[in-house]
């Protein structure tokens, strides 16, 4: 006979064992959801990677084609290189292939509201807007997910779409016409090409010969001209020169019977890179004098690039070249920053070794330009020609 002590024990024991039962399986739903859940994370994470890459390639592709629409390449030319572009950018472990039908080539308008917006065969050719997808069907193909599969989810479809644009550009070159300008190349001072060699007295009296420095700024500027005219929509540029005044109480104009100011603008914005060169180029076959006033220089291509005249939306950029340390006027840093506070960009490019790199290193930094020292006549060469090449192009979507 059974005991009600006993009775109730087994009763209990079965209850016991019926909730254990209830919360085994409980845990184990949970665990399953929770499976699931981190398999879906681990594909929503791989899916946003790709979305990212996609941006990355489809941007690129996109400046790549507007670069070489401003370098003056057809509109065919411009899309091959966004195509290469995009096919060395990798997009969920493949490269992202793209057809020419996948490419617009245009312009980007300013609209009354502060916006861009891209008009599809504008002319001339300065913006370039891609449309690219991982989809079925096209070369790329649908993105493949991880763990999609077990849920019936296999592949996604990506697409993005990116507009670069080539913005209106105004420049002045600020170039030193010192009298060190008309010093050879071996980065000493008083030191001439032939004829003058260590004849200080010659070399005052006459103008930039073969050799000087002078002379490797002039094919600089017929390389950067050059360069300019070939795109489809040039900038304005225009031509400061600097030294320091020389009066008729100088020992200069005792030798030379010359006067010259400190600073001259000569010439003014304008896209015909023929007027521009030949503007640098008439400073050859005249004579050099004065120190380096390089305040001078600064404040009037500020002058140049906040006049009215200015386009509002256009990026000002100055390039400023020397052969060396300021050493008469203001200090340059002081005409720099205000240039800078007028939203002016200036890239420095100092020339010649020995030449003291600290202002002009400064001046870049301080206004977001480049800098390029120029050890020689070659890479004086060189930096105008990247200088050519840099002009802003930026993602307007």
């Amino acid at each position: 006979m059974t005991t009600p002590s006993k009775r109730f024990s087994a009763t209990g024991l079965k209850r016991s064992c019926a909730r254990r039962g209830a919360v085994i399986a409980l845990v184990a739903v949970f665990l399953a959801v929770l499976l699931i859940m981190a398999a879906f994370s681990i594909d929503l994470a791989y899916i946003q990677l790709a979305q990212t890459q996609l941006k990355a390639a489809t941007d690129a592709a996109a400046k790549a084609g507007t670069s070489a629409l401003v370098q003056g390449k057809t509109d065919g030319q411009a899309v091959q290189a966004a195509i290469d572009m995009a096919n060395r950018n990798y997009v969920g472990g493949k490269t992202l292939k793209l057809t020419a039908a996948d490419i617009v080539v245009g312009q980007s308008q300013l609209q009354s509201n502060g916006t861009w917006q891209f008009v599809a065969g504008a002319k001339p050719s300065q913006a370039m807007q891609i449309n690219a997808k991982l989809a079925q069907g096209n070369t790329n193909g649908s993105l493949n997910l991880f763990i999609g599969p077990a849920l019936g989810k296999g592949t996604v479809d990506l697409n993005n779409t990116s507009v670069a644009s080539a913005f209106a550009v105004e420049i002045c070159l600020v170039l030193d016409r010192s009298h060190s300008m008309c010093f050879d190349q071996t980065g000493e001072d008083w030191s001439y090409p032939p004829p003058a060699l260590l004849n200080w007295i010659l070399g005052i009296k006459t103008e930039p010969l073969g050799g000087s420095r002078w002379e490797s700024l002039d094919a600089a500027m017929l390389t950067f001209t050059n360069i300019l005219k070939t795109a489809n929509a040039p900038p304005r540029v225009s031509v400061v020169t600097w030294a320091s005044t020389i009066d008729k109480n100088t020992t200069e104009y005792s030798l030379t019977g010359q006067t010259s100011p400190e600073v001259l603008t000569d010439l003014g914005l304008s896209t015909n890179m023929t007027s521009v060169y030949n503007a640098v180029h008439a400073k050859s076959s005249k004579v050099m004098l004065g120190g380096t006033n390089m305040s001078a220089g600064i404040d009037r291509g500020k002058q140049i690039l906040t006049a009215s005249d200015v386009k509002p939306y256009a990026k000002k950029i100055m390039i400023l070249m020397t052969d060396g340390q300021w050493n008469t006027g203001r200090d340059p840093l002081l005409a720099a920053a205000e240039a800078d506070a007028a939203n002016i960009t200036i890239h420095c490019v100092c020339f010649l070794q020995n030449a003291d790199q600290t202002t002009t290193k400064a001046i870049a930094n301080m206004t977001g330009g480049k800098f390029y020292f120029a050890s020689n006549a070659a890479a004086l060469n060189a930096a105008f020609q990247d200088l050519a090449y840099s002009l802003p192009v930026v993602l307007t979507k």
